[in-house]
């Protein structure tokens, strides 16, 4: 027999450090290694720096350079998946994603993997017909389902009708932010563009419409009505998506010069130093449509940043509205400006928000908790199903 239980990790697109990357990372790499042997796929593409991290950090990954969902390129990733399934003696097949679900599912039944277990991230906004028929014709392939709030539970087991016992909540959880010295947090705020002297509200996002930055934008604009000497910060971009969403992104970047904001609204792009960033920030805002269970979130918690964020998916499960942030609807910028001016008219209301959100996130949204919480799982699964027996 094994002396650790190997998990083989799929996931559609392993790119940048977004939220469902930094989560994969902080739990394969925070599995104990005395019990546990985690393999990642990501099925696209072949190298990249999150690769990279991983591999630096000891973790066995595949890549298989998907180039097409359908075809001849599908049937060969498919025909690895199954060989490495077999190769490794493979425990638990957990999957990321559309794609990773459907190919994960099939091939590990092929292989005979034991258990097959799908982490859904989102509410599916993204998701046509034709994917909601092709995960019902999978469903029966699907051991258990791991959802990342009890927003997106409560989704599934309605829509989708899954047993009630064969899916669960576990939230993401975050590392600590580091501690910036005076001389690193100067250099940060030169590099930018940003004073020290005036307030900073940040936020962190992909720009995609769900995310809502077109809102955020609308609501700074109410703001610097009223408050002018408030600085904006987005920090994120569109990535590999840019060509297919500049209808999205040039209207806003259009608004931002003619509401004549330039000097007050900063776009960063993309950055690996997000958690250096976020203590920069007086105000977090989360402007989001829909959302499973944002990371940057539980980031800005931990950071101890005074939130505002939209009442949408498991937001309200992190932030309990005024007591350790403030929660308003979605898709309307009135409203978030509202919430925007409370906290900088009152920067002692918005230090204690702060201050709550930050302990509320050490007890409750931590790395160490979250993988925790899957140990626990994959124990409890594998002793039902009678695959691996731990000896404590």
């Amino acid at each position: 027999m094994k002396d650790k239980m190997t998990v083989l990790f799929i996931i559609d697109v392993l790119f940048k450090e977004g939220g469902t990357e930094v989560h994969l990372f902080n739990l394969v790499s925070g599995l104990d290694p005395a019990r546990f042997q985690p393999i990642v796929v990501p099925l696209y593409p072949a190298e990249s720096p999150m690769i990279e991290r991983m591999r630096a950090a000891g973790i066995l990954v595949y890549p298989l350079r998907l180039k097409r969902v359908y075809g001849f390129s599908a049937v060969r990733v498919a025909y690895r998946l199954i060989s490495l399934m077999r190769r490794h003696k493979v425990d638990i097949v957990q999957t990321y994603h559309f794609m990773s679900d459907v190919l994960g599912s099939l091939t590990a039944t092929m292989a005979g993997a034991p258990l097959v277990i799908c982490n859904r991230r989102d509410k599916g906004f993204n998701e046509r017909l034709l994917h909601r028929w092709v995960r019902r014709l999978i469903a029966p392939l699907v051991d258990f389902t791991i959802c990342v709030s009890d927003d997106l539970r409560a989704q599934l087991l309605a829509t989708e009708r899954m047993p009630a016992d064969r899916v669960v909540t576990l939230y993401n959880g975050v590392q600590a932010n580091p501690v910036l010295s005076a001389a690193s947090r100067q250099a940060k705020l030169k590099e930018l563009g940003l004073s020290e002297n005036r307030p900073i509200i940040g936020s962190v996002m992909n720009l995609r419409p769900i995310k809502g930055a077109k809102y955020l934008v609308e609501a700074a604009a109410m703001v610097l009505n009223k408050y002018p000497e408030a600085q904006f910060v987005i920090v994120g971009g569109a990535a590999e998506r840019l060509p297919a969403m500049a209808d999205y992104i040039e209207p806003i970047m259009e608004f931002v010069k003619q509401s004549k904001m330039t000097d007050s609204l900063h776009f960063t792009g993309n950055r690996t130093d997000v958690s250096e960033l976020l203590p920069l920030f007086d105000i977090f805002v989360l402007p989001s449509l829909s959302e499973g269970f944002s990371n940057a979130l539980i980031e800005a918690m931990r950071a101890g940043n005074g939130i505002v964020a939209t009442e949408v998916g498991g937001n309200p499960e992190a932030l309990d509205h005024g007591e350790n942030g403030l929660l308003v609807p979605p898709g309307d910028a009135a409203a978030l400006a509202r919430g925007l001016l409370t906290l900088l008219e009152d920067p002692a209301f918005a230090k204690q928000l702060g201050e709550r959100a930050r302990r509320k996130a050490e007890s409750r949204f931590t790395v160490d908790a979250m993988v925790q919480d899957y140990q626990r799982l994959y124990r409890n699964l594998s002793a039902s199903r009678k695959i691996w027996s731990f000896s404590d």
